[in-house]
């Protein structure tokens, strides 16, 4: 979860080793937990945060390895697209920026 300029971004990450499997699935569950969880939250008057848009980031690759200087992706590389109801990106860099995650959650969301 972040919260950036009166927003907040929820990102379901989902890791997989090749077949990606039910991976939107559990991405959905992971936001009905959220949801709930926040719910809660404000039920009992201890958070007042904005509505929360979820994003779900697909990690994939076949086995783990480090980045060489300068081969990482920045920036525009990350691109979400919407798949059942949820803004979907796959990703199988080994490296995954934060920020880089967050600007592409922004841009969308615009």
């Amino acid at each position: 979860m972040v919260s950036r300029d009166g927003a907040l971004f929820v990102f379901l990450l989902e890791m997989k080793t090749g077949n990606a499997g039910n991976y939107l699935l559990q991405m959905q569950t992971g936001k009905l937990i959220t949801e709930f969880l926040l719910g809660l939250l404000k039920l009992h008057e201890k958070c007042d945060s904005p509505l929360p848009q979820f994003f779900g980031v697909l990690c994939y690759g076949l086995e783990r390895k480090s980045a060489h200087k300068g081969t990482t992706r920045h920036g525009s590389a990350i691109e979400f697209e919407e798949r059942r109801g949820l803004k979907v990106c796959d990703w199988s860099s080994p490296v995954l920026d934060a920020k880089d995650l967050v600007n592409a959650a922004k841009r969308c969301a615009l």
